[in-house]
Order: structure tokens, then sequence, then C-alpha cells
């Protein structure tokens, strides 16, 4: 297992993944407390999380097309 080059298909992956988390976790932080201070700081450290464990597995996955 090698760390090779992040593609741009790859970083599309990373990006939808941070959006994705990102909604998740502020649609239910505000479900949840009825506040907006606290659950977006909360909403955005979980996507923040999210986005660099994705981008670490993506470095780890080879990017070549598989065919």
């Amino acid at each position: 297992m090698s760390i090779t080059p992040i593609t741009k298909e790859q970083w599309v992956k990373v990006a939808k993944a941070l959006a994705y988390a990102f909604v998740s976790a502020f649609v239910v932080a505000l479900g949840a407390s009825g506040e907006l201070s606290k659950s977006a700081i909360a909403a955005a450290a979980v996507a923040g999380v999210n986005a660099v464990l994705v981008a670490c597995k993506q470095l780890f996955t080879d990017g070549e097309p598989q065919g």
C-alpha cells in the first residue's frame, strides 16, 4: 500500500463528502437544539473531520480508472 497523488475525480469525492457531512450534521444539530450558534460550529467540525478522513482514504486509493 503506497500513497498516490489525489486525482481530480478523487477531489470531487472529497468535496461531496464535505458537503454531505456538513448538511446532515447541520440539519440534525439544528433540529435537536433549536439554536444555531453551537450547532453550526459542531456541524462544521463534523464535516471537516469527515472530509479529512475521506482525503486520507483517497491518498491510499489508486486513482487510475478501473476497466
